[in-house]
């Protein structure tokens, strides 16, 4: 079954065709459209930051990231530079941009992946203000806030139900 969806989470794994994998550390969006055009990674240890570009990608049965061959390439000028240092304005507070969940098709931000007070949350791209500026902010409440999905990617969230399983009572 083919993923709708493309996670960007950073600090996670982004592996290639050409056999190669990174450390994902960020991602670049289109100033007009908004769309995902690259992502910002880290090869080996003592590799430094490169652009790969987008398209073609996909994502693995684990969710990874995987990138057609031949993915080396610079963002367009005037692209959006969006890592972990990236802070969003929420609730009267800030919190961190930790990834960004596409629609694989456009490459369009669906969600928005924010750490607030310790947790991450999921957030509609449509509750999200400048995002194509470079700081982002949400206008919500702290209750708002609260009501927010939490995010948890795969693997946590399988190991999470599995552990739920085995304290249940038969």
């Amino acid at each position: 079954m083919q993923r709708s969806s493309l996670i960007l989470l950073w600090g996670n794994r982004l592996a290639s065709q050409e056999g190669w994998s990174a450390k994902l550390l960020g991602a670049y969006l289109a100033p007009r459209t908004g769309h995902a055009s690259h992502v910002l990674a880290k090869r080996g240890l003592f590799g430094k930051p490169e652009a790969f570009s987008l398209e073609g990608a996909q994502a693995k049965e684990d969710g990874t990231p995987f990138l057609a061959p031949g993915a080396t390439s610079a963002p367009a000028r005037g692209s959006v530079r969006l890592t972990d240092r990236t802070p969003v304005s929420i609730a009267g507070g800030h919190g961190n941009l930790l990834g960004l969940i596409l629609d694989r098709k456009a490459m369009s931000p669906r969600y928005i992946l924010v750490r607030y007070q310790g947790d991450v949350r999921a957030i509609r791209q449509d509750l999200a203000q400048n995002l194509t500026s470079g700081s982002p902010s949400l206008k919500l409440l702290p209750e708002e806030v609260a009501s927010l999905p939490l995010f948890r990617p795969d693997p946590q969230a399988l190991h999470n139900a599995l552990a739920a399983l085995e304290k249940a009572d038969p």
